[in-house]
């Protein structure tokens, strides 16, 4: 719980990459540049166990297998018939009241692993500020992103794990861009002002909330609501008027006839009808009314 000098993480920093290190194959050996440097295989060792206790299962005969090492996870052939289901973590599992589910996602997969890296389990508080287990390599420090979880879906186990960790490390945009180049699936959870939010690709897209396009759709008719209620009142209150108007007044309202609807000819007819048929008739109509105004 004490947050290193400048000085110590360049140090740690010299002394570490792959390229320091290099393979033979045969006879099999491995080679440093550096005497300092150690090879860490945390970030895809439980996905290794777990393809290796699957593959021994596979040998002994069994044929429908789920293997959990973890939170990495394989399976093989279905559970009664169904296709086993792996769950995503909710981050915000501490704080969920009691009676919510722990899981955001319940995804089926078959014959495939999927491994899931995060920073809402291992991570510790400096004044404040909370650091999380994942270091980027290209700074020393822990990652500082709003990524809270990253899931993968790859055939092995161990591939998921590493893709899980590189894409936590790289962050939420150029993670999911990298995700797409490879054709990887993976799901990824965001930590916002207002909660969580989740972006995913592949089989795993269809648990993410409808586009923010629809929500903004809603959140302008919610806008716009106050605006139309001050509309619908004053025409509310503008008929209401005239109406009192006609009343108190005993005047009849001029419509879009000119004053002449409602009143009728000496043959008993109306005026206004004469809209039906404009030609000679409203040549009739203007020949009465300049005889009235004589």
């Amino acid at each position: 719980r004490k947050v290193p000098s400048d000085e110590t993480i360049a140090k740690l920093i010299a002394a570490t990459g792959f390229k320091k290190l290099s393979v033979r194959r045969d006879p099999p050996a491995l080679k440093k540049t550096i005497p300092e440097l150690r090879v860490d295989l945390s970030a895809i060792a439980k996905g290794h166990g777990v393809d290796r206790v699957v593959e021994r299962l596979d040998q002994l005969g069994a044929k429908n297998v789920f293997v959990e090492i973890g939170g990495e996870v394989r399976t093989t052939g279905s559970k009664g018939g169904e296709s086993w289901k792996v769950g995503i973590q909710n981050p915000a599992i501490d704080e969920l009241a009691s009676g919510a589910s722990p899981i955001s996602v319940a995804h089926p997969i078959t014959d495939k692993a999927m491994a899931t890296s995060g920073d809402y389990r291992i991570f510790f508080e400096v004044d404040g500020k909370r650091y999380s287990h994942t270091i980027d390599p290209r700074t020393g420090r822990p990652i500082e992103h709003d990524l809270a979880s990253v899931s993968v879906i790859s055939d092995s186990c161990m591939k998921a794990d590493g893709w899980a960790t590189a894409i936590n490390v790289l962050g939420p945009e150029k993670g999911l861009a990298v995700a797409k180049e490879n054709n990887l699936e993976i799901y990824l959870i965001r930590r916002t002002d207002d909660g969580f939010t989740a972006k995913a690709t592949g089989s795993l897209a269809q648990y993410v909330t409808p586009p923010q396009a629809n929500l903004d759709s809603k959140t302008m008719f919610e806008k716009l609501m106050p605006t139309l209620m001050i509309t619908i009142v004053g025409f509310a209150l503008i008929i209401t008027a005239m109406a009192i108007g006609v009343i108190f007044g005993r005047k009849a309202i001029s419509g879009s006839c000119g004053g002449l609807a409602g009143k009728t000819n000496e043959d008993g007819s109306t005026s206004c009808s004469l809209c039906s048929n404009p030609a000679e008739a409203c040549k009739e109509l203007r020949a009465k009314m300049e005889q009235k105004n004589e």
